[in-house]
């Protein structure tokens, strides 16, 4: 169910928000804390719809986001990649920036399979083909 229009969307991925520095600031706080406490973490870059992803290769919001992925790889020493392909032909997104059910299931039972198999500090990357 796409509810927002795409040139919604566009509108709002055409200039970078002014929060968007100290949301980023905010999760680094967060995982500083969690790695402090000793905990275990599973990075995770969630997948958007295929018709949002060609928009936000346009957006100046990218590149900042890029960098942010990649401070928290050089700063917490993350060398382990896992990529999950979920096949768009079972229609695994709820609306452009959120899985259904059945795309949430999926990932659920990947995140699952990494703590079982103590994957610590590794990032999954969840792609849609």
């Amino acid at each position: 169910i796409l509810k927002e229009s795409l040139s919604s969307l566009k509108n709002n991925l055409s200039t970078i928000p002014i929060h968007l520095i100290a949301k980023q600031n905010i999760y680094k706080k967060g995982i500083k804390i969690l790695k402090d406490k000793k905990c275990n973490i599973i990075y995770i870059e969630f997948p958007y719809h295929e018709l949002l992803e060609i928009v936000d290769q346009k957006s100046p919001t990218r590149k900042i986001t890029q960098k942010f992925k990649l401070d928290l790889e050089k700063q917490y020493n993350i060398k382990t990649f896992d990529t999950l392909q979920i096949s768009n032909r079972i229609k695994p997104m709820y609306d452009y920036t959120h899985l259904n059910m059945v795309g949430a299931d999926i990932v659920s039972e990947k995140i699952s399979d990494m703590i079982n198999q103590k994957k610590w500090n590794s990032f999954l990357i969840v792609e849609l083909d």
